[in-house]
């Protein structure tokens, strides 16, 4: 789980959390609050085959950022990100684009605690909670290389 915080005013990051693996629900032991937009935190590469679930937390008043990005084998990528206040989550594996958002009529960036979880029901299909609501499902379109 990760749970983050943005400040733009102060230019350094506190780690003040760590992972902790555990049956579900994770648990959290401290927060990562991060007090620059240029901040990230390296982590190993998610080991998704046909199921898989990502958990964070966040609160912030940007409208966009990057919450996420993992990279893989030969192009394959999940990324997550706040666009104009709005989750939207990109997978890319093998032939397979997986793009969910949420559908929300409220942006996210409004400094509150909200809550994401993703979960991969299949090898194809997706589900996105935001704050213990489905906020979108899908299922995948073939990538075509032009």
């Amino acid at each position: 789980m990760f749970l983050f915080s943005v400040s733009e005013d102060l230019p350094k990051v506190h780690m003040t959390s760590k992972y902790q693996k555990q049956e579900k629900p994770p648990s959290l032991v401290h927060t990562v609050t991060f007090l620059s937009k240029n901040t990230f935190i390296g982590l190993p590469p998610l080991k998704a085959y046909s199921r898989m679930e990502v958990y964070y937390r966040f609160k912030t008043k940007h409208t966009s950022g990057l919450f996420f990005y993992n990279g893989g084998k030969h192009n394959d990528f999940a990324l997550a990100e706040l666009i104009n206040g709005h989750i939207l989550i990109n997978i890319r594996s093998g032939t397979h684009v997986i793009r969910l958002r949420d559908t929300s009529k409220n942006s996210y960036n409004d400094n509150y605690w909200h809550s994401v979880h993703l979960l991969q029901i299949s090898a194809t299909m997706f589900c996105l909670l935001i704050d213990d609501q489905v906020a979108s499902t899908t299922t995948p379109t073939k990538h075509t290389q032009h």
